[in-house]
């Protein structure tokens, strides 16, 4: 399945979730009796340096004696919408000795305009409308699914996120390197709205979008002379640049 290009137009949009189980008599699957929870997010194939891919998550509100249970799910696309059935869920031939939800990660498609989500004869339907800069999130009915919110603010494109840890008496040297920042490059620092979920870590953290692309590799090399200059051999501190395309910095590395 292909991701969603980001562009400007709105369009709404929401998911594809068949799941590719042999349609084996031998299978059993248990019944899922659990409440559903719905999430969104934009993740990177094989963690790579990438543009991002949109996805759905969905997990079991209840916890399973293994942690790596899987939803079985088929879908039938029908026009504009997709009903999905959850049959239910998995354990395949290793059980990971620990409590875990069941779950099921899908890429959203971008010409679907309604979900039916299934599960025991009950429907939830939801729509979801997506920008070049958000996810939003109409439920229609919602018995036994929910998402985690209403508004999934997406990685905009040519932005990054700086972090830094330090110890109190060290926080100095955050303000220092976005200083060298703003004086090396045209960035334009900006924030996401206090409601909804953001894709960067939920940190204390600044952002900065960026006008070149060549940009980002910049800012790694500052980050690796500021350290080498001023932090070798202190200890406490984490520096660290995420990219919107998977592209990480930490101190005087990059992680990718």
């Amino acid at each position: 399945m292909g991701f969603l290009e980001k562009s400007g137009l709105k369009s709404a949009v929401i998911i594809s979730v068949i799941f590719s189980f042999s349609c084996d008599e031998k299978i059993k699957y248990s019944e899922v009796t659990s409440n559903l929870i719905l999430d969104i997010k934009e993740e990177y194939p094989d963690n790579k340096i990438s543009t991002p891919v949109l996805k759905l998550s969905i997990e079991t509100e209840d916890y399973y004696e293994c942690a790596n249970y899987t939803l079985v799910t088929r879908g039938l696309m029908k026009s504009n919408s997709l009903r999905v059935d959850v049959v239910g869920s998995f354990l395949g031939y290793i059980c990971f000795d620990a409590f875990g939800p069941a779950t099921k990660s899908m890429e959203l498609e971008g010409s679907i305009q309604k979900l039916i989500l299934s599960k025991n004869g009950v429907s939830d339907e939801f729509i979801i409308e997506i920008t070049e800069d958000m996810v939003s999130i109409y439920p229609l009915s919602s018995i036994f699914a929910s998402f985690n919110y209403s508004e999934y603010y997406r990685y905009p494109e040519n932005s990054f996120a700086f972090l830094c840890g330090t110890f109190p008496e060290d926080s100095v040297v955050c303000t220092q390197f976005e200083e060298i920042l703003l004086d090396n490059l045209s960035l334009v620092e900006f924030t996401f709205p206090v409601n909804g979920k953001q894709p960067y870590p939920n940190a204390p953290a600044s952002y900065f979008k960026y006008q070149n692309p060549n940009d980002l590799a910049t800012v790694g090399a500052l980050l690796k002379s500021f350290y080498n200059t001023n932090l070798i051999g202190k200890e406490g501190l984490g520096l660290t640049i995420i990219g919107w395309n998977n592209t990480r910095f930490r101190n005087d590395k990059q992680l990718n």
